[in-house]
């Protein structure tokens, strides 16, 4: 007799537990939350959950509903969607750092930069400054060191526009 195992957001928060099953020849069944829920308020009269009537209502739902989605191992769309994160995620951090470099960059120059800011204009922009107190001096410091970040994400952001994944 083989088991049928019914996980409740099994893309989701079960996704784990849901992969680790199938991945060990195990039958694995989606529970979707709103089905689980509904189930719930019907057996009890409260949607409250606790393990007990939790386990409950999922089970039975996976029983009851036969259009649930059985789970099957993750494959090359997983791997495109972790991709595509990751250079979102590179794309958000190195926005954050562009704003952290501008704010730097107005403290050493009225206006700072004017127009998108690149490596290569910061290069430049930072060779005509001759600081002139310990805080410029700090503030300078600070600059070459988002610089150095900026380039390493640039450089992310090229490997992962390229189609490459991480090293």
């Amino acid at each position: 007799m083989s088991r049928t195992w019914a996980i409740e957001g099994a893309d989701r928060l079960g996704c784990l537990l849901s992969q680790q099953l199938v991945a060990a020849g195990e039958r694995v069944i989606d529970v979707p939350a709103t089905l689980a829920a509904r189930t719930r308020v019907l057996g009890t009269g409260r949607s409250n959950k606790n393990d007990a009537s939790d386990a409950r209502a999922v089970a039975l739902t996976a029983l009851r509903h036969h259009d649930v989605r059985e789970v099957r191992p993750l494959g090359h769309s997983e791997v495109l969607r972790l991709l595509a994160k990751r250079n979102t995620d590179i794309g958000d951090q190195r926005t954050r750092l562009v704003g952290r470099m501008h704010a730097l960059l107005v403290e050493l120059a009225p206006g700072g930069i004017a127009k998108e800011i690149n490596a290569s204009d910061i290069d430049a922009f930072l060779a005509r400054l001759a600081p002139s107190s310990p805080v410029e001096q700090i503030r300078f410091d600070l600059a070459v060191e988002l610089l150095d970040d900026m380039r390493r994400l640039d450089a992310q952001l090229k490997q992962s526009h390229n189609g490459s994944a991480p090293p």
